[in-house]
């Protein structure tokens, strides 16, 4: 719907360290050019020339640049957008604009890809520029370095998206009960594998066999018919060693459900969501 958004939460989050900023300035000019290359490589919209301005290049070990042209920011419409974000994330912002709307619900606040995924419902594929997806920044982890880079997105691009695949808060609120309500039964079923009465177990894991079943109907080619000629060959063999699962390396990703499959040579099926 035209003008619709989503609700967001109000949640504090990490933003960008500013440490550098100051130093990267300097260097906004020469960066303007490989950025906006950058993104017309990425397929990124190419930024209005209605919104570019000319200003002088740095003076570089005694030799004068010329003029090249550098995305103005479209909030003040005075200073020069940083390089990074026109890179990142297609827009062209000055730092100080940025900073002073980077609060929660601000304009340009920016949320983890973990928060984009469980608050908005977003799928890897989504979320990632290679793709087609959304592009981030960088930084590196606030809780422990060995974790590796977070990746920050634009909270106003994450809500974008999520509007055109939910198509409203109601849409939204209605897939997250739907994915809650199977985590619960997957979790129930489960407890009763492990834990129920023998009536219980059995039925659950019949319920189990079921849908392994089903999976396996539903896979054609050479690949189904190996796995399946697997499965009969281990059933018929009358070995009594307990089986160790050895999954295949095509793992399968439902973007519907965000959710990844991986399968044994025996027809074991696993189902679990990336972090």
């Amino acid at each position: 719907h035209p003008g619709a958004v989503l609700m967001h939460s109000t949640h504090e989050v990490h933003d960008v360290d500013p440490e550098g900023e100051e130093a990267l300035a300097e260097l906004e000019a020469q960066e303007a050019k490989d950025g906006l290359r950058e993104l017309q490589r990425r397929g990124a919209p190419v930024i209005s020339p209605s919104l570019m301005v000319q200003v002088s290049a740095p003076v570089s070990r005694g030799h004068s640049l010329s003029a090249q042209q550098i995305a103005v920011c479209i909030e003040c419409r005075n200073a020069q957008g940083q390089a990074k974000l026109r890179t990142a994330l297609g827009i062209s912002v000055c730092y100080e604009c940025s900073q002073g709307n980077r609060g929660p619900g601000g304009k340009y606040q920016m949320i983890s890809k973990k928060r984009a995924k469980e608050e908005y419902l977003l799928t890897d594929r989504q979320l990632d520029a290679a793709n087609g997806g959304l592009g981030c920044i960088k930084v590196p982890n606030p809780t422990d370095s060995r974790y590796g880079d977070m990746s920050l997105y634009l909270r106003s691009q994450v809500e974008g998206v999520a509007l055109t695949t939910w198509k409203s808060d109601e849409g939204l609120f209605l897939e997250k009960e739907r994915r809650r309500e199977a985590r619960l039964q997957r979790s129930e079923t489960t407890r009763k594998v492990t834990k129920g009465t023998l009536e219980e177990r059995m039925a659950a894991r019949a319920q189990k066999e079921s849908t392994v079943r089903g999976r396996k109907r539903g896979t054609s080619g050479a690949g189904g018919s190996s796995k399946a000629r697997a499965s009969s060959s281990l059933a018929g063999s009358g070995s009594t060693a307990p089986h160790k699962h050895i999954f295949l390396p095509n793992e399968v990703y439902d973007e519907a459900r965000d959710i990844w499959t991986k399968t044994c040579a025996c027809g074991f099926v696993v189902e679990y969501e990336r972090i």
